[in-house]
């Protein structure tokens, strides 16, 4: 019997995982990875997000996942396979959720085999594992 989510953000991933959920499992890992860099930026740049006066360059990168990304690697938070298994994660979510011009992600989605499923899940597993580090 099933009693609800686990508690922890990798076993709430983990869990969705097992369960088949793949849409599900591979949102929720960007969501906490999107969530945590942007955690990350807004601490390397000093910011108060309570006054809400946030600079308005910085709130433009925060809607922005590569130049966050290209960031912490430069001020050396991210080491390059950090980078570089964050880099893959969201190349592999864009072309997921976004497509080409014109092109049917959901179509694309319902149509992954499950190695190719596998395949993208450990690319989010290791992804939502890279920004927990720290």
């Amino acid at each position: 019997m099933k009693v609800g989510y686990p508690s922890s953000g990798d076993q709430n991933f983990e869990y969705l995982r097992q369960e088949n959920k793949f849409v599900e499992a591979f949102t929720y890992a960007w969501g906490m990875v999107e969530s945590d860099i942007d955690q990350k930026i807004i601490y390397e740049f000093g910011l108060d997000t309570q006054n809400g006066n946030l600079d308005l360059k910085i709130d433009y990168v925060l809607r922005k996942f590569r130049p966050e990304i290209d960031f912490l690697h430069k001020i050396k938070k991210l080491n390059d396979a950090q980078y570089g298994a964050l880099l893959d994660f969201s190349e592999k979510r864009n072309k997921l959720f976004h497509g080409t011009k014109g092109g049917n992600y959901s179509k694309l989605i319902l149509n992954l085999t499950d190695a190719k499923k596998k395949e993208y899940l450990d690319v989010a597993s290791l992804a939502l594992r890279t920004t927990t580090l720290g």
